[in-house]
């Protein structure tokens, strides 16, 4: 079972360090993915920086990656070098190193 209590606790020291956050899905399998949503907002509630949800994975790396610009840090956490992310009682195919590396070529063209 995962630690619902320290969501917001995550989100609030992230919330120190950033400028800007997407909270997105990362290995919800069967549980509610709107709690878990939730739970990291109210880590980011009264937070200055700015915030939003992008619930589909790559939609959110592909925000973040356009908006960054030179001297700009974009930290992804949660996936690493999974082969899978888990929703729902299945893994799908995931390889988040090729997705950013595909959108940063993306980027550049």
């Amino acid at each position: 079972m995962r630690d619902r209590g320290k969501r917001p606790d995550m989100a609030a020291t992230v919330a120190k360090y950033a400028d800007e956050i997407i909270i997105t899905r990362e290995d919800p399998w069967t549980e509610n993915e709107e709690q878990i949503f939730t739970d990291l907002e109210k880590g980011l509630q009264g937070s200055a920086v700015a915030w939003q949800r992008i619930v589909d994975r790559r939609q959110a790396l592909r925000h973040i990656i356009s908006q960054a610009g030179p001297g700009d840090i974009v930290v992804a956490t949660g996936k690493g070098a999974e082969a899978g992310m888990g929703i729902g009682k299945e893994v799908i195919p995931w390889n988040e190193h090729a997705i950013i590396e595909q959108l940063i070529a993306e980027k550049k063209v």
